[in-house]
């Protein structure tokens, strides 16, 4: 009676035990969040080595000037586009999506914006996550989206040079 009690236990344990490591495998192997792309400079990065960070693209797509590849996170897409002459990254766009919800503009946030020494991750993460944005190696553009106005970051080599609220 032992001898069959342990000879159906011993699979259970072992199917049980496959489940949760794979479980706690696919916890630990999350694709990074998306606007870790302002914190690290992937213009200077090879495409395996962004394939190391970033992981996988959700889609990818080629033209005759472009290799596209696409990241999405919920409402989110972030978009690599690679030159096709020379695996050179040409530019990063990002767009929250519909995710994002409007709200009042804080005049103290804006009182912190400094041209000249506030750089892109300072007012992310003083401003929170952009409605979008656009990288490019030397200049980046990023956009928030408030009740009644759109404020627009304009950077050069990640450094604030000036802004505007429309």
């Amino acid at each position: 009676m032992k001898l069959r009690f342990c000879h159906l236990l011993l699979p259970a344990l072992l199917v049980l035990s496959f489940t949760l490591s794979v479980e706690v495998g696919a916890k630990t192997n999350a694709r990074p969040n998306l606007m870790s792309v302002t914190k690290t400079d992937y213009f200077e990065q090879s495409p395996e080595s962004i394939l190391k960070s970033l992981g996988k693209p959700t889609e990818k797509a080629e033209t005759w000037k472009h290799n596209k590849w696409d990241y999405k996170q919920g409402a989110a897409t972030l978009t690599l586009f690679w030159n096709n002459k020379g695996d050179e990254l040409e530019k990063i766009s990002y767009d929250a999506g519909s995710a994002l919800k409007k709200k009042p503009i804080n005049p103290d946030h804006l009182a912190k914006l400094k041209s000249g020494t506030t750089t892109i991750t300072q007012a992310i993460s003083l401003l929170g996550t952009p409605n979008d944005m656009l990288l490019k190696s030397r200049t980046q553009e990023i956009h928030y989206t408030y009740e009644n106005n759109v404020l627009r970051l304009f950077f050069r080599e990640r450094t604030l040079v000036d802004f505007a609220l429309y």
